[in-house]
């Protein structure tokens, strides 16, 4: 019985030198790509937090036929900051539901209107003219933030926008 050589081969180094090259330079490009995604991740996420409390608001003053607000602040009262959270409250200032301040890092800013957005009954926006508010995150780059518009209709829209 004759045993047969089978030739084993591997890798020679200047072949792993080339491939571990080939992986270095396409991380170099990609890396950077992938910050900016989680970045415009990040606003996206923001923004819908808000869009997402913004409809549950109008929806609930449809259901109650009354009025119904969001307001920034959620430990108990209404403030300025929508950084800190936000809440829902009826026409008796009683708090229909709270969401908790989002990710540190996160930046909303509402440009125009009151701090408090009140829809009646019909849905409707009870200020005078369109809110807006823009939602970004810390190291905004390109058209990553977020401007969330609310009508006099109490539809709320999102388009994307040059950071700052």
């Amino acid at each position: 019985m004759e045993r047969t050589k089978s030739a084993h081969r591997g890798f020679t180094l200047i072949e792993l030198m080339v491939t571990m090259s080939v992986a270095v330079i396409l991380a170099a490009v990609a890396v950077p790509s992938f910050v900016d995604f989680i970045r415009n991740l990040r606003s996206a996420t923001v923004a819908n937090d808000l869009v997402t409390s913004l409809n549950t608001a109008r929806s609930e003053a449809i259901k109650r036929n009354a009025t119904v607000r969001l307001c920034p602040g959620a430990n108990g009262g209404c403030t300025l900051d929508w950084n800190q959270g936000w809440s829902m409250r009826d026409d008796a200032n009683a708090q229909l539901q709270v969401w908790m301040a989002p990710p540190p890092g996160a930046a909303i800013q509402q440009a125009n209107g009151n701090a408090t957005i009140e829809f009646n009954g019909t849905g409707r926006l009870t200020s005078a003219g369109p809110v807006r508010i823009n939602a970004r995150y810390t190291g905004c780059t390109g058209d990553a933030q977020r401007v969330i518009r609310i009508n006099a209709m109490g539809r709320v829209s999102v388009t994307r926008t040059n950071c700052p």
